[in-house]
């Protein structure tokens, strides 16, 4: 299985913040000093680094915060094979990044499995995945949404 390296990332993590730019959605953008105040105190060095905002949450795994009626909030992370999906839930279900999404009032981190070849998705296929979630009884913190079929 092949590893998501940090260039390819970065792509994925820019292609997925265009795709939702063209989704009927409303996107969060937090304010520099509330990204920071979320982020600094477990990962100082990464804030400190950093030009823009992307350049320490993307890390973290926020590549883009979804704000779903007035009261639900979801931050996106990208894979592109299940190696680094399974690594990214481990992660982000680690206390520290639970308390940076905590921080930012995100309810939910959906780590969105992709086809290698990001594009060809539509709207449809992220909100009938969505739908399935949001009807669930249960929600888990840290979710794999596969849209790689």
């Amino acid at each position: 299985m092949l590893t998501t390296t940090a260039a390819n990332q970065s792509t994925l993590n820019q292609e997925l913040r265009e795709f939702a730019e063209g989704m009927p959605v409303v996107i969060y953008r937090p304010t520099a000093p509330e990204a920071i105040a979320a982020v600094q105190p477990y990962f100082p060095d990464l804030v400190e680094q950093a030009t823009y905002l992307p350049e320490f949450l993307d890390p973290v795994g926020i590549a883009v915060i979804v704000q779903i009626g007035p009261d639900l909030r979801i931050s996106w992370s990208v894979a592109d094979n299940d190696e680094a999906a399974n690594r990214q839930r481990e992660i982000y279900n680690q206390e520290t990044y639970c308390k940076i999404r905590a921080a930012l009032k995100i309810d939910y981190q959906w780590i969105i499995k992709i086809r290698p070849d990001f594009w060809g998705y539509d709207d449809d296929d992220l909100i009938q995945s969505a739908g399935r979630f949001l009807l669930s009884s249960e929600k888990p913190d840290c979710w794999i949404l596969d849209l790689s079929d």
